[in-house]
């Protein structure tokens, strides 16, 4: 059974990872600095872990790593934001069989971009539209990036197909090669 530590876990594209993850049959651990979304999460998928955490607090992250690996009976293929570190981290564990890579999502639909171009449309004069096809100028593909889909892509190279996906950066993006 695969065991899976998500950062900032309890919203956006994190809960949506920890969804696919679950509903793959994973232990899933999530941390998060929102106590509410992580009840909210934890109501919705049984048997997922929880922890508060600020990940801006040394302190913080060292206890939920500690706690996680306890809880779940040690780790596996975590997402990690820094590339230079999942290339590492990738290097030194890959002579246990433990896979590390990261995922590079662009601007995601959802409330958070809503808010954002409802902002840029105030301040503007435009209208959110007009905001929206200005911020997905610099994509070939002119659409928001699906949280689900992000959600399948990180299924993927945790999975038996994955095997050999080690210490790689998955873009997940509309091909913002002009951003």
């Amino acid at each position: 059974m695969k065991k899976v530590l998500i950062a900032a876990g309890a919203s956006g594209i994190g809960l949506a990872i920890a969804r696919a993850f679950h509903g793959d049959g994973a232990r899933v651990y999530i941390c998060d600095i929102d106590q509410a979304a992580l009840a909210r999460a934890a109501g919705e998928l049984p048997g997922m872990l929880t922890r508060l955490c600020n990940l801006g607090d040394r302190e913080q992250v060292t206890a939920m790593v500690a706690d996680a690996a306890q809880r779940l009976g040690g780790l596996e293929a975590t997402k990690w934001a820094l590339i230079g570190f999942t290339r590492t981290l990738s290097i030194a564990l890959g002579r246990y069989g433990i896979r590390v890579n990261a995922i590079a999502p662009g601007a995601v639909a959802g409330e958070r971009a809503e808010r954002v171009f409802q902002g840029r449309a105030q301040a503007s004069g435009r209208s959110i539209e007009e905001e929206e096809r200005i911020g997905l100028e610099g994509q070939s593909l002119k659409a928001l990036v699906d949280p689900n889909d992000i959600a399948a892509l990180a299924v993927f190279p945790a999975s038996d197909a994955g095997k050999s996906i080690s210490g790689q950066v998955l873009p997940i993006d509309g091909d913002m090669q002009r951003a």
